[in-house]
């Protein structure tokens, strides 16, 4: 592999130190004849950047590109994953740390790729401790994929998880038969499930991308069943998407390693012993929000640096404000769906992709008030209220004179819809 264009971009904020291992930039080259541990040792490789912030310190980005010069043909189980670690000298700074929207965690061989982290000063108003020094560590390591038993489009690995192999597309995912999950009775039996990036049937390799709908789930009499038994489980940066109902009723899971990439889907928790410990307010699966816990708050804030909002997370609730951060990439289906009160969500994001219904209110009654929902477009972004809205024609935009716009001059656009 090779790492090449690193990069850190400073605001108000002093770099004290960036240690680059000597061989991190000229790249390491596996040699055929080199042991598993010896592979290893050669990947596990960081780059580590020390910032030292002022009071005034402001939003910090640091990026690079990786190849993985493997040869797509005779090294074809070569693949690169890239992580991130950092810690605080302080704690509590005013400071988030979260990957550059999009990125992606594994390389194959003969690929090329970008990473990056951003760090961002939550409240301008909130000074940093003076002195607070922040180690944030690049990590590369070297992943082989792991050959499973397949039968039809079913592949088992030795330790017993099963997954639908796509193998038109190279990619497979923790899936279901009918309504009852594929892994629903390695949940019963085992106390820590360890779901793979990567399988391989002995031929083709396939980068493990989803975990689908009832995977670890029983609807088969219409209403999921309670289903003790597994309490920890590890899911890798290679999965992007959660299908609803996913870990629904899993009574006794209380820790999840999440994905970092993960931004799609129904991310449902609900039900299980993690979700019960989290404390009241926005419950957080990774990078994504998934749901509320407790009696929802007024001017309800998403936390800078999350990726995604997961579909259903808000819906049916008495939410009356939020704002939505620029690291915000994903909504999901029917995230806002038949909120119950006059909701007004605020949005910076450049990039939301949104699924369906995502902010459509449902002409749900009050008191026999039909619910008003706005929803403020930052108006400096280069979209249209359709990239948001699911359904315009419902909404009265914000003008001056009869060209939509800024009106008030408070930086955003107001589209307005009353009922149905």
């Amino acid at each position: 592999f090779s790492a090449t264009g690193v990069e850190a971009t400073i605001s108000n904020a002093t770099l004290t130190g960036m240690t680059i291992p000597e061989d991190f930039e000229t790249g390491g080259k596996i040699d055929t004849s080199m042991t598993q541990s010896e592979i290893d040792s050669l990947f596990t490789k960081w780059a580590n950047l020390q910032l030292d912030f002022d009071e005034n310190a402001t939003d910090i980005t640091f990026s690079f590109n990786v190849k993985n010069d493997a040869n797509i043909t005779t090294e074809k189980n070569n693949y690169v994953e890239i992580d991130f670690s950092h810690s605080f000298s302080q704690t509590n700074p005013n400071v988030e740390v979260f990957p550059i929207a999009s990125n992606e965690y594994f390389i194959a061989p003969g690929e090329t790729k970008s990473f990056g982290v951003c760090l961002k000063v939550l409240d301008k108003e909130v000074n940093i401790k003076e002195g607070t020094k922040l180690d944030l560590n690049i990590i590369l390591k070297h992943v082989t994929p792991v050959v499973g038993n397949v039968n039809g489009t079913k592949l088992t690995t030795a330790d017993g998880v099963i997954y639908t192999l796509d193998k038109e597309n190279y990619i497979a995912y923790l899936g279901h038969t009918g309504f009852v999950g594929d892994n629903l009775q390695l949940a019963y039996n085992k106390q820590e499930i360890i779901i793979l990036p990567i399988v391989s049937d002995g031929t083709d390799n396939y980068m493990v991308t989803k975990i689908d709908s009832y995977a670890f789930a029983d609807f088969m009499n219409g209403m999921p069943e309670e289903t003790p038994g597994l309490e920890s489980i590890i899911i890798p940066n290679s999965v992007t998407t959660i299908g609803h109902s996913s870990f629904l009723c899993l009574t006794d899971l209380s820790e999840i390693q999440f994905s970092k990439a993960l931004k799609a889907g129904g991310v449902d928790f609900s039900g299980t012993s993690w979700f019960e410990n989290q404390p009241d307010g926005v419950v957080y699966a990774g990078y994504v929000a998934c749901g509320y816990k407790g009696t929802i708050s007024d001017n309800l804030q998403i936390k800078p640096g999350t990726i995604a909002i997961s579909a259903d997370a808000f819906r049916d609730t008495a939410l009356s404000s939020i704002t939505i951060p620029s690291s915000v990439e994903y909504i999901g289906d029917y995230a806002f769906d038949e909120c119950r009160s006059k909701s007004v969500i605020k949005i910076d994001s450049q990039t939301i992709v949104t699924g369906l219904n995502s902010f459509e209110a449902q002409g749900c009654l009050i008191s026999g008030s039909l619910v008003t929902l706005s929803v403020y477009i930052k108006s400096d972004l280069d979209v249209t209220a359709a990239t948001y809205l699911t359904n315009t024609a419902n909404f009265t935009p914000e003008k001056v004179g009869d060209v939509v716009a800024d009106a008030d001059g408070d930086g955003y656009i107001l589209y307005t819809k009353v009922g149905a």
